[in-house]
């Protein structure tokens, strides 16, 4: 837009008398009779120094609005193209690209979701079971594409983002209860893991095996003939009866391919087996903790100090299901079964790191744990980390060598692999530095 316009009002009226004398109505649309641009859509009308589409007049005189949002675009949801009916135009997000960072489908008006809603009904059929299958746009496994915010994407995946209005993350799958890839009806459709699409690939039998895989090297009936034959000879001289290569006698033996075919195959599913939770004597582990401790007293508080095996000045255990001596103390005083903790970690109030006591002792997620790891300097990194190869020197002198000949020939110089060398130089380890 260029100009300055003083009084909108005043502006809106005479806009308004200028569209009025260059439309007439047909129906419900208002078609539009002036000037028309070289892509035949209706011209602009222009009002002192601001000059505009006559559509996007309408949509401004209809929103009372002195500009066009951003990045948005007015456009015509009906099918007459000379139709500047202020009901029939909305505002479109143009220009931007759709990433992960950035979630256009939770941006976009609901006149521009059932907008493009009706984008892909329009390329989709109807069939009787009610699914609504794409037409247009199909790769070789019937899966329709579609084009949306500058980003081409599987149409069933636009079909349920536009239904939740929510980006579907890339490593999240959308699975059809229909067993049609064509079908975008959004009742049809849901999210899932890549383990949920697996197994819905088995429960369904779509999964491609034997003699109609694409990398299948033999047949089923000579799958069935090699199983017969196994205890006749060794695999190398089966390989050679049956005209194959050693690999797949021995994983037909092993039953790492062609399973289907044998009759006590047994279908693992993919679900996890759920674990019963091993019953805990509480007051037995109290007592277990307090006779392998020794009790310190620092700045008022008392410290519980293992005194048995440490991992990285951790207090190491080999009770069930517990490895650090401090979650045992944890889950022993407060009574609470290591399988209710789920994903928190158990954090120190105190900098020690091989206290229990479990006054010092609280959960909290990972992301709290490190904070106070950063806040008592009791991160494991560098010479103090117990997988420390080098010395904080010895990596300061590394870094300095970097130019000086080969990965090789440093490597050789201080005594110490290439993939240490190679990780010091690109910052991967030792960046503290």
């Amino acid at each position: 837009m260029s100009g300055v316009i003083e009084d909108w009002n005043d502006c809106y009226i005479k806009i308004q008398e200028k569209l009025e004398a260059q439309s007439e109505i047909k129906g419900e649309h208002i078609i539009w009779t002036g000037s028309i641009d070289d892509e035949r859509r209706p011209g602009e009308i222009r009002h002192k120094n601001v000059r505009h589409r006559a559509r996007i007049w309408t949509y401004l005189i209809k929103n009372k609005l002195q500009e066009i949002p951003k990045n948005r675009s007015v456009i015509n949801t009906c099918d007459e193209q000379m139709c500047i009916h202020p009901n029939h135009c909305i505002t479109v997000i143009r220009g931007i690209k759709h990433t992960a960072n950035n979630d256009l489908f939770a941006l976009i008006s609901e006149d521009e979701r059932k907008y493009r809603v009706q984008q892909l009904i329009a390329k989709s059929n109807l069939q009787q079971n009610g699914c609504r299958n794409r037409n247009q746009y199909k790769d070789e496994k019937g899966y329709g594409k579609a084009s949306i915010f500058r980003s081409h994407m599987f149409a069933h995946r636009v079909s349920l983002a536009l239904f939740l209005r929510k980006y579907i993350p890339e490593n999240i799958y959308v699975l059809h209860s229909c067993d049609n890839p064509s079908c975008i009806e959004p009742s049809h459709l849901r999210r899932g893991t890549p383990q949920e699409n697996s197994q819905d690939q088995i429960d369904r039998n779509r999964i491609l095996q034997g003699e109609s895989h694409p990398n299948s090297k033999i047949t089923d009936d000579q799958a069935r003939e090699i199983m017969k034959s196994k205890g006749n000879g060794t695999q190398r001289e089966r390989a050679l009866l049956f005209g194959v290569p050693l690999y797949i006698i021995s994983d037909i033996d092993c039953r790492k391919s062609w399973q289907h075919l044998q009759p006590d195959k047994i279908k693992k599913k993919l679900t996890a087996r759920k674990k019963t939770p091993v019953k805990l004597n509480f007051s037995e582990l109290r007592k277990y903790i307090k006779v392998r401790v020794n009790f310190e007293t620092e700045d008022g508080k008392t410290h519980w100090i293992w005194k048995l095996a440490k991992c990285g000045n951790y207090g190491s255990t080999g009770k069930i299901g517990f490895r650090s001596a401090h979650k045992l103390s944890y889950c022993a005083f407060n009574e609470i079964h290591p399988s209710e903790l789920k994903d928190l970690q158990i954090r120190h109030k105190c900098k020690f790191k091989a206290c229990v006591n479990p006054s010092c002792l609280e959960s909290g997620t990972p992301e709290q744990n490190m904070r106070d790891k950063k806040r008592d300097g009791t991160q494991s990194k560098g010479e103090n980390h117990p997988n420390a190869k080098i010395t904080e020197k010895t990596a300061k002198a590394i870094k300095v060598s970097k130019g000086d000949g080969s990965v090789n020939q440093r490597a050789k110089k201080f005594g110490v692999s290439v993939c240490t060398v190679t990780h010091i130089d690109r910052g991967k380890s030792w960046n503290h530095v």
